[in-house]
């Protein structure tokens, strides 16, 4: 972990320091996505793992910085783990929303991303749907999900056809709903 003291200053980055034994272990830690609660004010930080008890390939782990500053040991997330390979995740910044890419079935793919919902901060994951075509797509691999701060836009990679390489960035926008309302008529229409 590094910090600054000026969120401004991209060059005031101290020298990285291991968080210790607590949140690592003897396996693979990686992928590491820090979540600030702003109505409780309770941080957390998703990585992935191929600790016990799920062991390889990877999966979905949860730690939580403590009042003294160190951070909790990590707790497999349950609802968003599966048998097969689940990669690191991208957390709206409200922590109600996550994506993550997976191997698991279920998918048009080889490799999906996936997105879990949840009521609250302090609510456990709904279980992972595919996010579907066109950010999946058949015979491809979807994976690196990357949220923008509004949570419209979507940053990925694929080796889908049409590309450059092996795993090129591609983008996805999604339209808000709005609520629509003329006379006694009342709808959702896209904006």
């Amino acid at each position: 972990m590094s910090r600054r003291t000026n969120k401004h200053n991209d060059f005031g980055w101290q020298e990285p320091v291991n968080l210790g034994c607590t949140i690592n272990s003897e396996f693979s830690e990686e992928s590491a996505m820090y979540l600030e609660d702003e109505e409780t004010g309770i941080i957390t930080m998703y990585f992935i793992s191929n600790r016990p008890p799920a062991g390889p390939p990877g999966h979905i782990y949860v730690s939580t910085l403590g009042d003294d500053g160190s951070w909790g040991p990590g707790v497999l997330v349950t609802e968003l783990s599966s048998p097969f390979l689940d990669q690191r995740p991208a957390i709206r910044r409200d922590g109600l929303e996550i994506f993550l890419p997976s191997m698991r079935p279920g998918g048009v793919g080889v490799g999906n991303i996936w997105v879990s919902t949840r009521e609250t901060a302090a609510d456990p994951w709904s279980t992972p749907v595919t996010v579907g075509p066109p950010i999946n797509k058949a015979g491809s691999v979807s994976g690196g999900p990357a949220l923008s701060w509004d949570a419209t836009t979507l940053y990925f990679t694929s080796d889908r056809p049409g590309g450059f390489g092996a795993h090129d960035v591609y983008v996805s926008t999604r339209h808000k709903l709005r609520e629509h309302k003329r006379g006694d008529e009342s709808g959702q229409v896209r904006g």
